[in-house]
């Protein structure tokens, strides 16, 4: 009853997002009573009526030590003679800015039903030029929420564009596909999320990475204590491009933990390792390109500092990209200082 008194408030004050959250958590987590999961189901509703239009905002800035993940071996061995790897002595390290915003539309044609567009921007700034992008998405959703349970089919565009670079053939590129999702609440405790995106990738220059991907998720969630939480997370994912050598099927696995103290610190730690083996052997080797990634990822929150009234969120990565191709065997530190914002 508290959560739906505050949510009330967060309504009648006009503050849509956070009372939507707060309704939407209700209807998934309290199935206890159906004619509280209708009241949940119209509130949502009845929000989306009230403000169909919504609008985010994201800022993050991206320190790394490897920003373009530059091999850790100085040379490439082939059949065809030695290669010496860039330069040993060169400054690894970078920083990026990026930056997003969003426009969505939503609307709720009847309780627990919704269809929505969302319109993305994005530009993103390195202290190295060859990393500078901008894109723009646009997603198709229709939702069916329903108590203790979550549903989504979208449809999806997406366009990746680079600076143009002398000497360098343009890596943009030009996605579309459909994606679906599934989230059940098989407890007050247990949580199990699915989903499945196929996409379509159309590169502008290299051609010989065009083709399908597609990705299966299965994510299991178990709230040990009202502290604790504990996420189990696996990833499968194929790609058949035009070119074999660049085709690849791939697993991830992930465990994350994480915690939330009294005094309103949340901090989370977490371990993916991810096997990613190529299908045909690569340009002047005789055997095919393997993968080996290992990251360990740390990040916290403090819901006493707030900045442009956001709660930021620092976190940082570290990956031991192995592989048997020298050109992409790499180690990278990277941080993000995140910000983001919806109203």
């Amino acid at each position: 009853m508290a959560q739906i008194e505050r949510g009330r408030q967060d309504f009648q004050a006009g503050r849509f997002d956070k009372a939507y959250n707060r309704f939407r958590w209700l209807l998934f987590n309290d199935t206890a009573n159906p004619n509280r999961s209708d009241v949940y189901q119209n509130t949502l509703a009845a929000i989306r009526t009230e403000n169909p239009l919504t609008f985010g905002v994201a800022l993050a800035l991206l320190p790394s030590s490897n920003v373009q993940r530059s091999s850790s071996q100085e040379t490439f061995h082939t059949d065809i003679g030695d290669f010496t790897i860039g330069d040993p002595e060169a400054n690894k390290s970078g920083m990026g800015l990026r930056f997003d915003g969003s426009a969505t539309v939503t609307h709720a044609y009847t309780p627990g039903r919704e269809l929505s567009a969302r319109l993305s921007l994005g530009t993103s700034i390195y202290t190295v030029k060859e990393l500078i992008s901008d894109s723009t998405s646009l997603w198709v959703t229709h939702s069916w929420l329903e108590p203790g349970a979550l549903y989504s089919l979208s449809a999806f565009v997406s366009d990746t564009q680079y600076k143009d670079i002398d000497g360098r053939s343009s890596p943009d590129s030009r996605s579309k596909g459909i994606s679906t999702s599934a989230a059940f609440a098989l407890s007050d405790r247990n949580v199990v999320n699915l989903s499945l995106a196929v996409q379509n990738r159309d590169y502008h220059a290299r051609n010989y990475m065009d083709g399908p991907v597609l990705n299966l998720r299965a994510a299991y969630k178990r709230r040990l204590t009202p502290q604790d939480t504990l996420s189990i997370n696996m990833d499968l994912e194929a790609s058949d491009t035009k070119s074999d050598p660049y085709a690849y099927k791939s697993i991830g696995l992930e465990a994350q933990y994480s915690h939330i103290t009294q005094k309103g610190l949340v901090w989370d730690l977490s371990y993916k390792s991810i096997l990613r083996d190529y299908e045909g052997t690569f340009v002047a080797l005789p055997y095919a390109r393997e993968d080996r990634v290992h990251d360990v990822t740390f990040g916290a929150s403090y819901d006493k500092i707030t900045v442009w009234d956001t709660v930021p969120r620092l976190s940082c990565t570290l990956r031991d990209h192995g592989s048997n191709v020298a050109l992409y065997d790499y180690n990278a530190v990277d941080c993000a200082l995140s910000f983001r914002r919806d109203f």
